[in-house]
């Protein structure tokens, strides 16, 4: 980190720095046997790895998708993922006066390349079960958060026993909002207003489809099981850059 300010080199740092946190918080848990780590987003599933890795955790992903106002090009007016509700922001549907209709059909189509896009990342390999486990949904960092309130609400459907959300970076407004539907909201920053997540990375480049399956392909139970040691000493104080996380 650089700066006054928390500021992570790039996703794995952030990975690591939020997995000791993650793991102060589970580590006497009984209920850490059967937990699911999900990356919400190719960039949320780099964060989750190292997670993942110290709950020696079963590790997945979720696709979410903005739905685009239909009147204006590239303007979102919420988000969807492939199953769950979508997350619409009322102050932009108000200022739009689109009808329901054109709203459900920007939805549908959202929702579609969420599907899409799932596909891609999985391939023809089934979502992983989410009922009754302690599920940590992860994303790499919150200014407005409406993907990420998509992301628990299709949790949610799913009746996990536990479910929290740990972040790099959460804005305190969305803290609130999403600690209105989730058991816990674990960050490693907190800045008082919305801001640029982005903000708080000296680098943060596009993560490839190749990327996030190599990452998904690492959880074997042995791997998971060793890298997960290493996070541990970390978190009880040795630095992360030594351990050769990744």
């Amino acid at each position: 980190m650089q700066g006054e300010a928390w500021r992570f080199v790039d996703r794995r740092e952030a990975g690591c720095e939020l997995a000791r946190r993650v793991w102060a918080r589970l580590w006497w848990d009984p209920a850490r046997q059967d937990v699911l780590v999900l990356g919400a987003s190719p960039g949320g599933l780099v964060v989750a790895a190292p997670v993942a890795a110290a709950a020696q955790a079963e590790l997945d992903v979720v696709a979410v998708c903005p739905v685009a106002s239909p009147d204006r090009f590239a303007h979102s007016i919420g988000a969807v993922t492939a199953t769950g509700p979508p997350v619409l922001v009322r102050r932009l549907l108000d200022r739009s006066g689109l009808p329901a209709a054109a709203i459900d059909s920007a939805v549908a189509a959202a929702r579609q390349r969420a599907r899409a896009r799932e596909r891609e990342l999985r391939g023809y390999v089934s979502p992983s079960p989410l009922a009754g486990r302690t599920v940590i949904v992860v994303d790499d960092g919150l200014g407005m958060g409406v993907n990420a309130l998509a992301v628990v609400r299709r949790v949610l459907r799913h009746r996990p026993a536990h479910l929290m959300f740990a972040t790099p970076v959460c804005a305190k407004p969305c803290t609130r909002a999403l600690a209105a539907l989730a058991d816990e909201v674990i960050s490693v920053v907190a800045p008082p207003s919305m801001v640029m997540a982005g903000s708080f990375y000296a680098h943060l480049a596009p993560v490839s489809d190749g990327e996030v399956r190599r990452l998904l392909a690492r959880t074997a139970p042995e791997r998971v099981e060793r890298i997960g040691a290493k996070v541990k000493r970390a978190y009880l104080g040795e630095p992360s850059h030594k351990l050769g996380i990744s």
